[in-house]
Formats: C-alpha cells, sequence, structure tokens
C-alpha cells in the first residue's frame, strides 16, 4: 500500500549501563533468642537486628558480636538462626501465658473461660512480651469496646483499636490479631479462646472492675500469678481436665554439644538451602561463629564451592598451639580428619576477647566476629581486591589474644601449603592481620585472598549486568554490547589497583556458526591481577670511609 510523504521517528534504547558498585554484604549463621528460624532474613541496622533477633544467647553469643561489628561498615547482613524446635528439655519453646477467667473453678475441671497467648517466635527474648487491655463503654450501646497494648520491656510495639470480646464479631480480638501481619494482625503474638458454658463473652479477661487496663506477663511468672513451667510435653494449652497452668517460658533451642549444634548448623547450609539460591541471597562474606566443628566447616566450604560467589572464614577451636592449629586445617587433628582445601574460604588464629555490652563482660570469640568486620572495612574504604592485612588495611581491635605467634612460628603457619592466617601483636603497633592466603592449597594466584576477592567481586557485578543482554539478539551489535559493558566494569578495577591489564574477547571468533544455532553467546575474560608484596629482602652495602658510591 503507498504512503504518502511522512516523517517517522523510531526509538531505540541505548541506555543501560552497568553495575559497577557492589556493597559487601555479610551471611552470618548462628543462634539467637528470638526471630524466625532456618530463613535467611536481610536486616539493615544494629537497632532492627536486636529487635528481629533479641539479644544473645548466653551460650554462644558470638554471632551476635560479629554482627554488632559488621554494622560499624555496612548497613546489610543475612542472619539465618537455627536451634533445636524439637520436644525436650533442651528444645526452643514459644513464651506462653494462660488467663483463666476463675482460677480456682478451672483448675477444678468447671466448663470456664480462658485465652490463650503464644509468641509467634521461638525464644527466651519473647519472654520480655506484656498485653495491657483496657476498655470503654460505650454511652449509647452501653457496651465495652477494648483495645490491646502489646509493649516489649517498656516499649510499645503494637495496638489494636475498637475491639470485641464476642466470636463471630468482625473486630473479635482473637480474629484481629491472628490475622497476617500485611493484614493488620500482630507480628508478635497469637491468641487462641475458650469460653465455657454459662460464661458470657467478656468473661475470658478478668479486669477486676478496672477499665483503665490491667497488665498480663508472657512466658514470665510474677508474685501474683502461678508457676513458669519450661516446658509441658505434647501440650499445645490446658483445656478442661488437663493439667492447668499460667506461663511457658520462652526457650531458645540451643545445643551445647559440639556435634549437635554443628547439625543444626549444617542443615541451613546445603547446596539446595535457601543460602545456596543465589538469585534470592547475595551474599560477600559467611561466617559461623557459634560453631566450628569440621561438620560445619565441611558443610560451610561445600556451600562456598557450589555458588562460587563468597568467602568463608573457618574458624579453628579454642585455645590451640600454633602447631595444633597446622594441624587442624591439614585435616590431622584438634577435631578434623580431612584437610580444608578450598579457594572460597580462608582461616585466622588465633581467638581474641571482645567485650559483650549485653553481660558486661569481655568474652574469648573465634576470629571470624573480627575479621568479617576488617573484611568489610576494607571493602568500603579500599576494594575488595586489596590485601586485608599489614599496617595500613590489617590492624585490629581486641582486648586480648591467645598467643602471638614468632616469625618462626608464622614461617610454618603460612609458609608452603600451609594457609593459616597469623594474627600477631606488635608492641609498637598491636594487633594486625599478618597473612593473607585462602585455604587452596595450589600454587595458584588463587590462593591469596585478594585475588579470590576480586574475581568474585567482578563475577558478581558482570553477571548482574549481563541481565540485560539475555533475549538480545545473537548479532553483532550485541556482543559488542556485552564487551563494552565487561570493559567498563573491568576498567575501574584497574585503575583502582585490582588489575594490571584484562581483556575481553566476544566476538566471531568465540561465537561459531554452531553456537549461535543453540542460542549461546561465549566470551572470553583475561585478568591480570595485581600482586601484593608479602617478602622483603633488602641489601645494605657498606663501603670504607673516603671512597664513593657508584
Amino acid at each position: 500500500m503507498a504512503k504518502s510523504p511522512s516523517i517517522t521517528i523510531f526509538e531505540r534504547d541505548a541506555s543501560s549501563y552497568p553495575v559497577t558498585t557492589s556493597e559487601t554484604i555479610l551471611a552470618i549463621v548462628g543462634y539467637a533468642t528470638n526471630g524466625a528460624m532456618a530463613k535467611p532474613t536481610l536486616v539493615t541496622s544494629r537497632n532492627e537486628f536486636i529487635k528481629t533477633f533479641g539479644i544473645p544467647t548466653e551460650d554462644a553469643p558470638w554471632s551476635h558480636l560479629a554482627a554488632y561489628r559488621a554494622f560499624n561498615q555496612g548497613n546489610q547482613i543475612y542472619f539465618t538462626r537455627i536451634g533445636d524446635t524439637a520436644s525436650g528439655d533442651t528444645g526452643a519453646v514459644k513464651a506462653q501465658r494462660v488467663i483463666y477467667n476463675r482460677e480456682e473453678e478451672w483448675n477444678a475441671g468447671d466448663s470456664l473461660s480462658a485465652v490463650q497467648i503464644e509468641a509467634k517466635n521461638f525464644g527466651s527474648d519473647n519472654n520480655n512480651l506484656s498485653l495491657v487491655i483496657s476498655f470503654e463503654t460505650d454511652p449509647v450501646l452501653s457496651t465495652n469496646v477494648y483495645k490491646i497494648e502489646i509493649y516489649y520491656k517498656s516499649s510499645l510495639r503494637e495496638t489494636f483499636s475498637n475491639l470485641s470480646m464476642t466470636s463471630g464479631d468482625t473486630n473479635f480480638f482473637e480474629t484481629v490479631i491472628n490475622r497476617d501481619e500485611d493484614n493488620g494482625g500482630s507480628s508478635l503474638i497469637t491468641i487462641d479462646t475458650y469460653q465455657g458454658s454459662g460464661d458470657s463473652a467478656d468473661s475470658r479477661l478478668d479486669f477486676s472492675g478496672d477499665s483503665t487496663g490491667k497488665t498480663y506477663l508472657i512466658g514470665d511468672s510474677d508474685s501474683a500469678n502461678g508457676d513458669t513451667y519450661p516446658f509441658v510435653d505434647g501440650d499445645s494449652w490446658p483445656m478442661i481436665g488437663d493439667t492447668s497452668y499460667d506461663f511457658k517460658a520462652g526457650l531458645d533451642g540451643v545445643i551445647t554439644g559440639d556435634s549437635d549444634s554443628a547439625n543444626l548448623h549444617a542443615e541451613v547450609l546445603t547446596t539446595n538451602s535457601d543460602l545456596a539460591n543465589i538469585e534470592l541471597y547475595d551474599y560477600h562474606v559467611l561466617i559461623t561463629p557459634d560453631n566450628g566443628n569440621s561438620v560445619t566447616t565441611d558443610a560451610a566450604v561445600a556451600l562456598a564451592e557450589y555458588r562460587k560467589d563468597f568467602i568463608y572464614i573457618a574458624d579453628p577451636p579454642q585455645s590451640l598451639t600454633y602447631s595444633q592449629v597446622i594441624a587442624w586445617h591439614n585435616g590431622s587433628g584438634q577435631g578434623r580428619s580431612t584437610a580444608i582445601n578450598s579457594s572460597y574460604a580462608a582461616t585466622y588464629w588465633p581467638w581474641l576477647k571482645d567485650y559483650n555490652i549485653n553481660t558486661g563482660n569481655y568474652i574469648w570469640c573465634p576470629p571470624s566476629v573480627f575479621i568479617a568486620e576488617k573484611l568489610m572495612e576494607v571493602d568500603r574504604l579500599y576494594g575488595p581486591w586489596y590485601a586485608v592485612a599489614g599496617d595500613v588495611r590489617g590492624r585490629i581491635t581486641a582486648s586480648d589474644y591467645e598467643a602471638s605467634p614468632s616469625l618462626a612460628q608464622r614461617d610454618l603457619m603460612y609458609g608452603g601449603l600451609n594457609a593459616v592466617n597469623p594474627i600477631v601483636y606488635f608492641n609498637q603497633k598491636g594487633l594486625e592481620i599478618f597473612g593473607q592466603k585462602t585455604l587452596l592449597r595450589r600454587t595458584t594466584s588463587l590462593n591469596r585472598l585478594n585475588v579470590r576477592r576480586m574475581v568474585i567481586y567482578v563475577k558478581k557485578l558482570i553477571k548482574r549486568s549481563m541481565d540485560g543482554i539475555v533475549f538480545e539478539p545473537h548479532v553483532a551489535d550485541s556482543w559488542t554490547k556485552a564487551t563494552n559493558i565487561i570493559n567498563s566494569i573491568l576498567e575501574p578495577v584497574r585503575q583502582g589497583g585490582g588489575l594490571e591489564d584484562y581483556r575481553v574477547i566476544i566476538d566471531s571468533t568465540t561465537n561459531t556458526a554452531d553456537l549461535i544455532a543453540q542460542n549461546i553467546m561465549k566470551g572470553i575474560i583475561k585478568l591480570l591481577p595485581v600482586g601484593t608484596i608479602e617478602i622483603i629482602e633488602l641489601s645494605i652495602q657498606l663501603f670504607n670511609p673516603g671512597s664513593s658510591i657508584e
């Protein structure tokens, strides 16, 4: 069909640009006193971390102390809480409170009313929850309108107003509080009610004639109410004829046995766990300071080798000598039977002492508590391709150290294919990291942490930027676009001191007709990393007085 003369303007979007920065994100697996179990949860501040996961457990506080330090350098942490949720004396328990309208008659088995209030999460931190229930009388209808306020210690967390005590009402307090959090329900508690025959709807809660408010503790008893039961096996809450109780204390499910704890850690570190999902959870460093058992370490290393996009800091056991930590990482003692061999893992020694602000005590901590913070600090100030060691980037603040290896001892720890990174106390300088090896037992550039972390950094950015190339036409124009994007990622790394040189090849030599027919675009990225100075040898030459130096 013929067209008359006209002007048509076609629009083509060529404004795509690569991602050239990436904040370091820390992943931690450990114990807590609150929060969801076995689910990586992103927290963005120290206050949010404490609000979500509570104060640390007394038996295993190290993951919390590591998080506190990490928030000095960044604002993104994935925390995966673990705990034993099986029934038993050591299992995790949800804090609970049962309120009877007339306790003596209830205990006698009479059909009376009761309310069970239960924390949504397992853990002892929920023992700090309480409810304040108040009401006012509608002057027209002469009915009571209720309000429930939920407090954590003395801080008001949630308020629910205009509530009814009558089942079937749309604003029945059980119905409202048990809604999904996104639909206005509580994020802290659930409620279950029972109304005995002959009781009025509002007899579930006894205000003793005081409309201004009555406080009910959860998970902990006070002097005016009954006993606290840590766990009632197989019991959800006492109905008629069951053994009654007022409180069930929240417990954390902390396993003190090293191997049992390791199994809990390993369950969330498998290659089909949430932490293995690259699309959902992106992080750069993983630590497990609450347990350094070989089962935990091996699972974390296997996960790192599976994802190939983060570094795992493997903690040695406490109170080892330098020779014992060498044996440990080589798999010849101290709880290990196989050597740790991976460029995606690193280990440091010795343990250091830190201040636990929650208890007011100084405690010994595994190295990862301190190392994770240093990695994030160096990434923020310099770049992940810089060595986290030495005077400039290796200083550590701690109140004490278990040991300080001598030069001869460091030669054994760090020499050859041994790969324990020493933390050394220097009389004039203080504590410093004095090594930066990965646990790869081969003489390649990837046995240095700065090279491995540089490669991880560029891989993450390239992968993220290549998302815009998928489903584009398989033609030279797309190859050029991909080449330019990758070049724009690598050039800042070169200028920043991470690469001596690089070359990107995505053209007809790498994309044959056969590959094009299979919808595969191939390229080659050649990297020449910058090395680090680790050994300095200087010669001093002396000459006779009066002679000249040429």
